[in-house]
């Protein structure tokens, strides 16, 4: 069996996988990856199989972590299990074979997204030197000669971190979590 189409899905066990499918690394057994979000890319089972594993193999392509405590955990992990020191845009995310075992369905996150917007606009200044006349249309624009608005927009940008709970809060929810992962057991 080889499913590489979005939504084709197969169970295994009490669990049903589904191509393109969020999910959340679980366990010690998912080793570096554990703890990473992703989408499932393929599920390839019996003589299909690339490996020799016991289970079938799930591809997943995992996100690069946001915050910067899961990126430096990330390339901690990297260096015990290999090694070798790697940055974390280094380290291979897509194509990762997993076991069911490792898996689980994906909860819904909060994420703080930093929407910024260029506004430009040209004006002539009569100065000797680029400094002035810089420095002209800085006093200028700040005294309100210059108002930019919505017919002066050239461009979007949208950067999405993850949101960042207070230290009770996120114990809170790793406690929850971890009940929780308790009762699927």
């Amino acid at each position: 069996m080889r499913l590489s189409k979005e939504g084709q899905s197969a169970t295994f066990g009490d669990k049903t996988f589904s191509i393109g499918m969020p999910i959340k690394a679980v366990g010690s057994e998912a080793g570096l990856y554990e703890g990473l979000y992703g989408k499932i890319s393929k599920i390839v089972d019996g003589e299909d199989k690339e490996t020799d594993n016991p289970h079938p193999d799930i591809y997943c392509d995992f996100e690069t972590p946001g915050n910067k405590e899961d990126r430096a955990r990330l390339e901690q992990v990297y260096f015990k299990e290999y090694g070798e020191r790697k940055r974390v845009e280094e380290i291979p995310l897509d194509c990762i074979i997993m076991a069911p075992a490792m898996l689980k369905k994906a909860e819904m996150r909060l994420f703080d997204v930093e929407i910024t917007e260029t506004l430009q606009q040209t004006v002539q200044i009569e100065a000797y030197f680029r400094s002035d006349a810089e420095q002209i249309a800085e006093d200028r624009y700040n005294d309100g000669v210059y108002v930019l608005d919505s017919d002066n927009f050239v461009d979007a940008s949208f950067r999405a971190s993850d949101h960042e709970y207070s230290p009770a809060i996120r114990e809170l929810l790793e406690e929850y979590q971890e009940n929780e992962d308790d009762m699927e057991v």
